[in-house]
């Protein structure tokens, strides 16, 4: 399965276990979760955790992948690894089995569930955030690669809302 997955700093960072030291029981929780197919945004809510530190574990326990992962942006992109090869088989001889799944996530939400006028306004608010950013005189490497950011997150909604 692919996942195409987009998330909020500003949210993620207000979860309430954001930056504190994973657990074992912890690791436990999210293999459990993970093995039960649960979509990351459940998970993340689930732990109280941000998106992108359940992805992180994810990938250093070996159950994900990542194979496209954006600097100072809210996307990353990566394949869940199948830990048993004769599952992967036994699903690929089964047509009524989807083999790949892409999903795109916008905020933690699946946004094929989003209507358009959802994203529209996810659109005006990261547009508002970027014409805030203009207002600020001194000029800096990171303000330029957040504008930068921000302005392919924009791209990004807009050519997902026009090519659905």
């Amino acid at each position: 399965m692919t996942l195409r997955i987009c998330w909020n700093d500003d949210v993620e960072r207000s979860r309430p276990r954001y930056g504190k030291t994973w657990t074992p029981s912890e690791y436990r929780e999210l293999q459990n979760c993970w093995n039960a197919d649960m979509r990351i945004e459940q998970i993340a809510y689930q732990m109280g955790r941000p998106i992108l530190g359940i992805l992180i574990k994810l990938e250093d326990m070996k159950l994900l992948q990542a194979f496209d992962k954006y600097p100072n942006s809210w996307t990353y992109m990566a394949k869940r690894v199948c830990p048993n090869p004769q599952t992967e088989v036994r699903q690929e001889n089964n047509m009524s089995t989807k083999n790949i799944e892409t999903q795109t996530l916008i905020r933690g939400r699946n946004a094929a569930e989003m209507t358009d006028e959802e994203i529209f306004g996810f659109i005006a608010n990261l547009e508002k955030k970027l014409e805030g950013m203009d207002t600020i005189k001194a000029k800096s490497v990171k303000l330029e690669a957040a504008k930068s950011a921000l302005q392919e997150d924009i791209n990004n909604l807009v050519m997902y809302v026009d090519g659905r």
